[in-house]
């Protein structure tokens, strides 16, 4: 049997079907025991939301009447004010963000972190109007205090070190761009692939760049697996590391890799090759993978605004990471070898 219609829903709890509405949208005009009351008879009566209802109802209340456009609020921590913007391989997560919230007609706006106190921020988030936050990039500092202020809007992250499972997140598949790096250069004719970054890297990416090498290299024979090199001075260690193992391609996450290289006496890529994890604007002629800043971006708009309709806010007792894969780009640092 099919479930009540909302009316019949309001009809038996003896409320008008906008404050049952209202109360499955968990909005705050309505008391706990009236949401818990609805909520128990929805779940009794077998009543389900038609979702692309309920996503035009909220456009619609959003835009009614002369109200502005909904706000978010994209919240980053990060040595100056213009230091995404300045960054070509970081502005893509933001020209995301900035895509997708023109298409659902809410406003974003970038805050610097330090440009106030955590209460002047607070005070400035409830004055716009913001019904959500996008934190970019949190760590174990940030954002701090502020976390506290955090139940009062729907949340998502992006990136960021293990702090950011604390948070519904998207964020890049490091375990398998490895694994696609891995499986190209070996398509290529490369024998000794080794991985060579720095350990907070590999921390931002939950470890998961040094699990999807080890992993990659179970189907190596013994004698071609490489120890990979995972320490914040790596490039101290490069030239020494090169010789004593021999690789023939380097998997690395940083743009600096092939002036180290060269600076060792090592030519790149007669030598030895190199693919970036992390290809953006910075090594565009470099092979790697692309690990789709932009999408990521989007997506963390996407998962904003259904917490927003679904009357979500705050911390949940258990986050979601969303995980999207890279796409692999040739170039001139990782040809195909000859013979």
């Amino acid at each position: 049997m099919e479930g009540p219609t909302i009316r019949e829903l309001a009809q038996h709890c003896g409320l008008s079907p906008s404050a049952i509405s209202a109360a499955l949208r968990n909005k705050k005009n309505i008391s706990l025991a009236t949401k818990q009351r609805v909520h128990q008879a929805a779940q009794e009566l077998g009543y389900s939301s038609d979702a692309k209802l309920s996503q035009l109802m909220s456009y619609l209340r959003s835009n009614k009447g002369n109200r502005t456009a909904p706000s978010l609020i994209l919240l980053y921590d990060s040595p100056s004010p213009s230091y995404i913007d300045d960054r070509p391989w970081l502005a893509t997560y933001t020209n995301g963000v900035e895509r997708r919230c023109a298409q659902f007609g809410y406003i974003i706006e970038k805050i610097w972190a330090r440009s106030a106190s955590t209460a002047r921020l607070n005070q400035i988030l409830q004055a716009r109007g913001v019904e959500g936050v996008i934190l970019f990039q949190p760590t174990d500092f940030f954002p701090g205090e502020f976390t506290k202020d955090l139940g009062k809007y729907a949340l998502c992250a992006i990136e960021g070190d293990h702090a950011g499972r604390n948070f519904p997140r998207v964020v890049s598949m490091g375990f398998e761009n490895v694994r696609l790096a891995m499986k190209k250069v070996i398509e290529l004719g490369y024998e000794r692939p080794a991985m060579v970054i720095g350990n907070w890297v590999n921390e931002i990416n939950d470890g998961l760049l040094r699990a999807g090498f080890i992993e990659s290299q179970w189907a190596l024979p013994a004698s071609q697996r490489i120890p990979p090199l995972i320490m914040d001075d790596w490039h101290l260690q490069l030239d020494r590391w090169v010789k004593k193992n021999r690789p023939d391609v380097i998997l690395c996450g940083d743009s600096n890799t092939v002036k180290y290289l060269k600076k060792s006496g090592f030519r790149v890529p007669k030598d030895i090759s190199v693919v970036h994890l992390n290809h953006g604007h910075d090594v565009q002629s470099w092979a790697g993978v692309d690990n789709n800043h932009s999408e990521i971006g989007s997506a963390a708009v996407d998962l904003v605004v259904a917490q927003i309709h679904r009357g979500e806010t705050g911390l949940p007792t258990h986050p979601k990471s969303i995980f999207l894969y890279g796409v692999w780009k040739d170039g001139e640092t990782c040809p195909a070898k000859l013979g």
